[in-house]
Order: C-alpha cells, then sequence, then structure tokens
C-alpha cells in the first residue's frame, strides 16, 4: 500500500471517530445513562440507569436523531475539506463511511441489548429449563416497543449515511441541501448541549427571544449563501434548501409531541388527528417555519453581499 493510501485510510478512520464523538457530545456530557423506560422492568433512579451508547426512548427521537446525523454531518463536510489537500486516489471517504457505518450499527446493537435486559418479560413465576429467570421473553408490549426504537434508529442511521454520502462526495448544490438537513437537526443537537453542560436548569424563553431557535434558518442561510443562485440546478437546490427549513423543523416536532404523547397511544385515529393538525399549525402563521424562512433569506443575502464586498477588496491579482 502506498503512503498516501495508508495516510488516507488513517485520516478516514480519525475523521469517522471525531464526528461520531462530536455528533455525541450532547449524550455523552449527560453521562449516557439510559433514559428512564415506561416498561422497566424494576423501578430504577436515573443514575442506576445503565449506560447506553445511544438515547432510546420515544421521548427522545429527535434528540436521537439529531446526535447521529449531525456527526455525519461533520464526517462529510471534514472528508470534502481534506479531499482537496490529500492525495485523490487517498481511500478517504469510502473508509470514513464505512467506519460511521460500524460505529452506528455497533450503537444500535449494544443500546437494543441493554434495554432489552432491562424490559419486562412475561410469565414471572417462569424460570425455564436451567431455572434462569432472565431467559424468560420479553413481555409484547416490550417486545413492539424495543422493535420500534430499533427499527427508528436503523432508519436514521441509513438516513444519516446517505447525508454523509452527499455531503462528502455530492456537487455543490445537491451538498447544499444536505448541510441544510444538518442544520436543522443542529437546533435540538446545541440545545441538548446547552443543557447538558449548564450548571442550574437554564430557563428557555420566548422562541424568538430564544437564541438557539435561529441557529437552524443561520445554518440553512449559510448553504444556500455557499450553493449561490446562478443557474438553475442551485436555484432549485436554493428553493428545497428553505422548503427543509420549512418542513422538517414542524416535522419534528410533531413526530416528538406524537410519540411522547400517552394519552392517545391507543387510539392510533385520535394520534393520528393530532398529529396532523399539529403539522398543518406548525407550517401556519400561528407556528415558526415562516419565520425561520424569512431568517434564512437574510442570512444568504448578508453572505453574498459580505462574500461580494471581501472580493471587491482584494487586490488584483500581479501579473
Amino acid at each position: 500500500m502506498s503512503v498516501s493510501g495508508a495516510r488516507g485510510i488513517v485520516t478516514a478512520v480519525a475523521v469517522a471517530l471525531a464526528a461520531a464523538v462530536l455528533g455525541g457530545l450532547p449524550w455523552l456530557l449527560t453521562g449516557a445513562r439510559l433514559p428512564l423506560q415506561n416498561l422497566w422492568a424494576s423501578e430504577t433512579p436515573p443514575a442506576q440507569m445503565p449506560h447506553t451508547m445511544l438515547p432510546f426512548s420515544q421521548y427522545s427521537l429527535v434528540f436521537q436523531a439529531s446526535i447521529i446525523i449531525v456527526g455525519a454531518g461533520l464526517a462529510g463536510l471534514s472528508v470534502r475539506l481534506l479531499a482537496r489537500v490529500l492525495d485523490r486516489h487517498a481511500p478517504l471517504a469510502g473508509v470514513a463511511g464505512a467506519m460511521l457505518a460500524v460505529l452506528y450499527i455497533a450503537a444500535i446493537i449494544q443500546t437494543g441489548l441493554t434495554v432489552a435486559s432491562g424490559l419486562q418479560r412475561d410469565l414471572p413465576g417462569w424460570r425455564g429449563v436451567l431455572g434462569d429467570e432472565d431467559a424468560r421473553p420479553l413481555s409484547g408490549a416490550s417486545q413492539l416497543y424495543l422493535a420500534g426504537l430499533i427499527g427508528v434508529a436503523i432508519v436514521v442511521v441509513l438516513f444519516a449515511l446517505a447525508v454523509y454520502v452527499v455531503v462528502a462526495r455530492a456537487r455543490v448544490p445537491a451538498a447544499a441541501v444536505a448541510l441544510s438537513i444538518v442544520a436543522v437537526l443542529l437546533g435540538p443537537w446545541v440545545r441538548e448541549l446547552v443543557q447538558a453542560t449548564a450548571v442550574i436548569e437554564p430557563t428557555r424563553p420566548a422562541a424568538w427571544l430564544d437564541p438557539i431557535t435561529w441557529v437552524p434558518p443561520i445554518g440553512v442561510g449559510l448553504a444556500i449563501c455557499w450553493c449561490g443562485v446562478r443557474g438553475v440546478r442551485r436555484i432549485v437546490a436554493a428553493a428545497v434548501c428553505l422548503a427543509v427549513l420549512w418542513l422538517v423543523p414542524a416535522l419534528l416536532e410533531t413526530v416528538s409531541a406524537v410519540a411522547g404523547s400517552r394519552a392517545l397511544v391507543h387510539d392510533p385515529r385520535e394520534l393520528a388527528d393530532y398529529g396532523w393538525g399539529l403539522f398543518r399549525m406548525l407550517l401556519g402563521p400561528a407556528g415558526w417555519s415562516l419565520p425561520l424562512l424569512g431568517a434564512a433569506v437574510v442570512v444568504a443575502v448578508a453572505g453574498a453581499v459580505g462574500a461580494r464586498l471581501v472580493r471587491r477588496a482584494r487586490p488584483p491579482a500581479s501579473p
């Protein structure tokens, strides 16, 4: 193997590890203890819950998606930047992507096994052939709950790997759209990071006064600024970036509200109606999607104007 190939592999592994750790930083700073579970077999204080690599819980779906997708986005952006300085034949993107996939699959397996070991089981008096009470099967509700959490985690990881590939290897318009998705998930990621590092419980101000509210539109605006709007493809990409900012935050809030609604969980039709109504409300004037769009446009225009002023201020190249 050539020196550049070995250097590329080492760099790729380091990028994947660093991105996965940085993406999971808000979770690691909390102590990485499993959130309290409604179907846990025994009463366990939060400080005694087992350590897991992912926050499996129906109340933490958005948080879980944010640490996975933000980590993948960081890896993709790092690979895209490093590809400019490394040998173009160095196996950077492929190795980093494979390493990222291995890390996330390992996280799902470790977390799934840990959750399965503590959930409620059937037949309280049954000890099996060998008398091992832990060999009792999970209850039906526990099986459904665990399967749902694992299924959601797998879908999120597959989506995150797609985001990684697009950010790392695709052309600028497609990469800008993928980075907009990462920017939207950066909002809940930053919020969890602030809560994990706060000495006291931080108070949450009104949405328009909360700086974290404006993290996604700033990120989307910068992605549009980087992409530009010259040409049909880039104009379409900018429009898709704004559509992502309009739809995805409302979708995430709806998913969080629906998943955490224990009162309606036994009435799927009522739950679906509640979720659809909330989603439509968030997209309209009563929600925050429209102000976020305005902020993103302002950031994109300001960034474009600033970049043009910087280019004009540069001295002309000497002949």
